[in-house]
């Protein structure tokens, strides 16, 4: 589900209340909760884009979290797509 937020080109900033969106449309409750902002969004795949983004390096991701960053959203559409036969 990363990933296929990731894919879309969206600023980094608008991922985790995708995520959470999504989570909630699929059924997805944290104890009951409905409330959007009190479901964390953290996994390995939110990590690894994270180093990715350059988090690693500043302890924040490189580019300006309101900016889509092209490269990202290339390597989510890769990680998304079938292998070729």
């Amino acid at each position: 589900m990363t990933l296929a937020v990731a894919a879309t080109g969206a600023p980094r900033q608008d991922w985790d209340d995708e995520i959470r969106i999504l989570l909630l449309s699929l059924g997805w409750r944290l104890q009951g909760a409905m409330v959007i902002d009190s479901i964390p969004v953290r996994n390995p795949t939110l990590d690894a884009l994270g180093l990715l983004g350059g988090r690693l390096r500043s302890g924040v991701w490189r580019v300006d979290v309101s900016d889509a960053d092209p490269g990202l959203a290339a390597t989510a559409r890769l990680a998304l797509a079938p292998e070729p036969n």
